[in-house]
C-alpha cells in the first residue's frame, strides 16, 4: 500500500513540470546573467512544491554544474541553483560532504583569459551559498564541515582581487559565525576583517591577512593559499601584494619556510610561464627579507646552507637562461634586481667574483629606459654597494660578514654569491686571495664620468641616482667628482636634442643623498661636504627653479622644479648644526661614528656656512614665492608646502619680512589677521590660491618673482587660472596705495625688458598688461613719471630666483 502511495504521489506530477525544470536547469547555463538568475529562482520555488525523490533529483542536477568541464556560466547558475534550494531548505543534510567541496572549488574560481580572467561573478554567488548554508542547517549538521568552510572564505576574505567578493565572503562568514557560534576566533575575526577593513586591498593584504595568519588554525592555509595560487596570479599588482602579505605571515612559521616555501619558490623562478616566474622571484625575496629580519637578526647567513646554495643561484640561473629578453624581460629584471638588493641587506655571504657579476648585472638594468626597473636597479645598488664595497674606499674582497666596520660588511669568500655561482664557494679565509693585490673599485668614477659624456638619456637617468645611492666611503673618496658630475648633470644640456628633464630631475635628487650621506664637514662629519662644496649643491638647486623645458609631453621642467622644492629644505636642514643630545643629521651611519675633524678646521667651515645661510634661506623664500603663484596646480601647492616648512623651521635664520608670510602660508588658527588656507589643498584651486597670495605683490622683497609667477598665470591660456589669477590681481590692486601702484608698474616695465626675448614670458607679460590696462588699475598713474629704474628695482628685492 505504501508503495502504491508514491507510485501514486509520484504520478500526481505534470510531465509538463519535468519539462519546464529541464528548461529551467539549461537557464542554468546561458550566458545571460539574468536568465541564470530567474532559472535560479524558478527552479527553487517549483523544487518547494515537488516530492522528496524528485527534489533531491534537481539539487542533484545543480550540483553537476559545478564540474571541470563546465563553462564559467554554467558554475554561477549552478551556484545561485544551490543557493535558493538551500535557503528553501531543500539541500538535505546527506548532500553537504558532495557539496561542500564544489563549493569551495567555486570560491577559488579564477580562469585566466588574455589579460584578464573569468571567475569573479562565480565566486560571488560561491559566497552566497555560503551564507544560505549559515541559514539551512543546525549546528550540529555544520560541525563536521566547519574548519574547511571557515579556512576557505576566509582566504577569499583576505586575498580576493575584488573588492565585492572580499566583502561578499566577509558577509557569509559573519553570518555563519553568528548562526553557527562554532567557527575558531569567529568574533574577533568579524571584529577586525569588518566591511571597511575590507575595502581597501592593501588593507586586506598586509593588514587583515597577518592578523589571521596569526591564529594558527588559520594559518597553514593561508600561506599554502599564497604560495600555490597569488604566487602566479595573472595581476602583477596581486602578486606583489602577494609577495608583501608572505613576507609578514611566513616568519610565524619559520621551518614550513625554509623548509617548503623558499625552495619551492627557488624551482619556480625558471617556470615557462612568465607569470609565475617573476611572482616566485618577487615572493621568495620578500619572506627571505623578512625571515632573516625576524629569526636571525638581520643575516642571511644563519640560514642552512642547501638554502642559501639555491637563494644564491636564482640570478645566475635567470641570466643564464636569458629570461630578460622577449616578452615579460622588463617584469623579470625588476624581481632580480629585488633579489639582489635583498640578498645584500641580509649580507649573504658573498665572493668578490659573485660581488662584481651582481654589479654588473645591476648595471645593466640601472641604465635601463622604464623608470620603475632604474629605480629598482638603484635601490639594489644602494644596499650591494653598502655590503660589499664599502671597504677601503671601494674594496671588493675581505673577511667574513661579521668583519665590517661602519655600516657595510665586506664580501666573504666562505658562501655562495649574492648572484653568483659555485665557484665563489671556498674556504673560510679571506676572499680577496690572490686578488689580494687588485685596486679598489672606484664606483665614483664608474658612474660619473659615463654621466658627463653618454649621449644615452636612459643611462644618464639611471647614473646620476646611482650617485647618490653609494655608501659613504666610496663617495668621500672622489667627493668633488661626484658633486661636480651632478651637478653638470643638473643643469640643461647644451645640445638641444640630448636635453632630459629625467636626468636632471634625478641629478637634483641625487644631489641631496649625496650631502645627507657624504655630510658636512661644518657640522662634524670628517671627510665630507667642504662649505664650497655645499653652496655649488645649493646654488644648483637654486638654478633649477629656473627650469622652464617644455615638450611634446607639456612644462616637463616642472618635474625639475619640484625636485628642487623637494630638495631644497633638507638641504638647509643639513647645513645647520644638530640639537645637543640629538643624533646628526647625516644620513649614513659611516658619518655618525667617524671622529670629528681638527677644530680649527671645523671652525672655520662652520663661520663661512652661517655667513652664508642668510642669503641662501632669503633666496630660496623668493623663488618659492614665485612658484606659488604660478600655472601648474601641484606646484602651487608644493611651493606653499615647502614654504610653509621653512617659515617653521626654528633653527634657520629668518627670512625677510617673515610674519607676513606667516600670514599667507601658515595657518594659526589663534590670529585673526591670518589668511591661510587650512588645508594645502586650497592651494589647488585657482579661486582661492591666488586671491591669498595675491598680498605678497605688497611686500618688496618679493614683489618682483611674485608678479612674474602672477603674469604667467593671468596671461596664459587655461581658463580657470587665467579667471582666478587676474581676479586676485584686480581685488589687490584696485583702489590700492599710489605708491604701491607705482612699484607694480615699474617693475612690469622691467620685467617686459629683462624678458623680451622669451617668448614664455614675454607673451604672458604682455596679456597681463594688457588685462590691467583695461581693468583701469593704472589709471591714477596716467601723466605721472614712474619711478627710477634703481629705484624701483631697491623698492622691488632685486630680480629674485626663477626667473627663467
Amino acid at each position: 500500500g505504501a508503495e502504491g502511495g508514491e507510485e501514486e504521489e509520484e504520478g500526481l506530477v505534470p510531465e509538463a513540470v519535468e519539462s519546464i525544470l529541464e528548461q529551467l536547469l539549461s537557464g542554468l547555463r546561458d550566458s545571460d546573467t539574468v536568465v541564470r538568475w530567474s532559472s535560479a529562482k524558478g527552479i527553487g520555488r517549483i523544487t518547494n512544491r515537488l516530492p522528496l525523490e524528485l527534489a533531491d533529483d534537481v539539487v542533484g542536477g545543480a550540483v553537476d554544474l559545478l564540474a571541470p568541464d563546465e563553462q564559467a556560466s554554467a558554475w554561477h547558475g549552478g551556484c545561485l541553483a544551490l543557493a535558493e534550494l538551500a535557503r528553501r531548505g531543500l539541500l538535505l543534510p546527506a548532500r553537504l560532504p558532495e557539496v561542500l567541496p564544489r563549493v569551495v572549488s567555486a570560491l577559488h574560481y579564477d580562469v585566466p583569459r588574455g589579460t584578464t580572467s573569468v571567475g569573479t561573478h562565480v565566486r560571488d554567488a560561491a559566497c552566497y551559498v555560503c551564507w544560505a548554508f549559515a541559514r539551512a542547517f543546525d549546528a550540529a549538521v555544520m560541525a563536521p564541515h566547519v574548519a574547511q568552510l571557515a579556512q576557505s572564505l576566509l582566504v577569499v576574505v583576505t586575498f580576493d582581487r575584488e573588492v565585492n567578493v572580499r566583502r561578499a565572503a566577509s558577509a557569509a562568514f559573519q553570518e555563519n559565525v553568528g548562526r553557527q557560534g562554532s567557527f575558531p576566533h569567529g568574533i574577533e575575526i568579524v571584529t577586525r576583517a569588518d566591511y571597511f577593513a575590507l575595502g581597501s586591498r592593501p588593507n586586506a593584504y598586509l593588514r587583515v591577512a597577518p592578523f589571521l595568519a596569526s591564529l594558527e588554525e588559520y594559518r597553514p592555509m593561508l600561506l599554502r593559499h599564497l604560495l600555490e595560487v597569488k604566487s602566479r596570479h595573472w595581476d602583477e599588482s596581486v602578486r606583489l601584494l602577494a609577495a608583501q602579505a608572505a613576507a609578514r605571515a611566513a616568519p610565524l612559521a619559520p621551518e614550513w619556510t625554509v623548509e617548503v616555501m623558499l625552495p619551492a619558490l627557488c624551482k619556480r623562478a625558471l617556470s615557462l610561464d612568465l607569470k609565475e616566474r617573476t611572482g616566485a622571484v618577487h615572493m621568495a625575496a620578500e619572506v627571505l627579507l623578512a625571515l632573516c629580519r625576524a629569526r636571525h637578526a638581520g643575516s642571511g647567513a644563519a640560514l642552512p646552507p642547501e638554502l642559501r646554495k639555491a637563494i644564491s643561484g636564482v640570478v645566475p640561473a635567470v641570466e643564464k637562461a636569458r629570461l630578460y629578453r622577449g616578452r615579460g624581460g622588463e617584469a623579470m629584471r625588476g624581481a632580480v634586481c629585488r633579489m639582489l638588493e635583498v640578498c645584500a641587506a641580509v649580507r649573504m655571504p658573498c665572493g668578490p667574483k659573485a660581488a662584481l657579476r651582481s654589479l654588473a648585472s645591476l648595471d645593466d638594468s640601472i641604465k635601463h629606459p622604464t623608470e620603475q626597473i632604474s629605480l629598482a636597479a638603484v635601490a639594489a645598488l644602494r644596499q650591494l654597494s653598502r655590503a660589499y664595497f664599502s671597504e677601503g674606499g671601494g674594496s671588493t674582497g675581505g673577511g667574513s660578514a661579521g668583519g665590517s666596520t661602519g655600516g657595510g660588511s665586506r664580501a666573504a669568500g666562505s658562501g655562495q654569491g649574492a648572484g653568483g655561482g659555485g665557484e665563489d664557494a671556498g674556504g673560510g679565509g679571506a676572499a680577496g686571495g690572490g686578488e689580494a693585490g687588485q685596486a679598489p673599485l672606484d664606483l665614483v668614477a664608474r658612474y660619473a664620468i659615463p654621466l658627463g659624456k653618454d649621449p644615452n638619456a636612459g643611462l644618464r637617468r639611471g647614473h646620476a641616482l646611482a650617485l647618490g645611492a653609494l655608501p659613504s666611503p666610496q663617495l668621500r673618496a672622489s667627493l668633488p667628482a661626484a658633486v661636480e658630475a651632478l651637478v653638470q648633470a643638473s643643469r640643461p644640456e647644451a645640445v638641444a636634442e640630448l636635453r632630459d628633464p629625467e636626468t636632471r630631475r634625478n641629478a637634483i635628487s641625487a644631489l641631496v643623498e649625496l650631502s645627507q650621506t657624504a655630510g658636512l664637514v661644518a657640522t662634524g662629519s670628517e671627510g665630507g661636504l667642504t662649505t664650497p662644496l655645499f653652496l655649488e649643491i645649493f646654488e644648483a638647486c637654486l638654478d633649477a627653479f629656473g627650469d622652464y623645458q617644455t615638450d611634446n609631453r607639456g612644462d616637463v621642467g616642472s618635474w625639475v622644479r619640484e625636485a628642487a622644492m623637494h630638495a631644497a629644505l633638507p638641504l638647509l636642514r643639513l647645513a645647520t648644526p644638530p640639537e645637543h643630545g640629538a643624533p646628526g643629521s647625516i644620513g649614513d651611519s659611516h658619518a655618525a661614528q667617524l671622529s670629528p675633524p681638527p677644530e680649527g678646521e671645523a671652525e672655520a667651515e662652520a663661520e663661512a656656512l652661517q655667513a652664508a645661510l642668510p642669503s641662501l634661506c632669503q633666496r630660496l623664500a623668493a623663488a618659492l614665492s614665485q612658484q606659488a603663484v604660478e600655472k601648474i596646480d601641484r606646484v602651487r601647492e608644493l611651493a606653499a608646502v615647502s614654504l610653509s616648512a621653512l617659515l617653521s623651521e626654528k633653527r634657520l635664520p629668518a627670512v625677510a619680512r617673515a610674519p607676513e608670510l606667516r600670514r599667507i602660508f601658515v595657518h594659526d588658527p589663534s590670529d585673526s589677521t591670518c589668511t591661510a588656507p587650512a588645508t594645502s589643498a586650497d592651494f589647488l584651486v585657482p579661486a582661492v590660491c591666488f586671491g591669498v597670495t595675491a598680498p605678497l605683490l605688497a611686500l618688496s622683497e618679493y614683489r618682483l618673482p611674485a608678479l612674474r609667477g602672477f603674469s604667467v598665470s593671468a596671461g596664459g591660456l587655461t581658463e580657470s587660472t587665467l579667471r582666478g589669477a587676474r581676479a586676485a590681481l584686480d581685488k589687490h590692486l584696485t583702489g590700492a596705495p599710489r605708491r604701491h601702484l607705482q612699484c607694480v608698474a615699474s617693475d612690469l616695465l622691467l620685467l617686459l625688458r629683462q624678458h623680451r626675448r622669451e617668448a614664455r614670458l614675454a607673451l604672458p607679460l604682455l596679456r597681463t598688461t594688457e588685462h590691467l590696462l583695461e581693468a583701469r588699475v593704472f589709471e591714477a598713474l596716467l601723466g605721472e613719471p614712474l619711478p627710477a629704474e634703481g629705484e624701483a628695482e631697491a623698492e622691488g628685492g632685486g630680480e629674485g630666483e626663477g626667473g627663467g
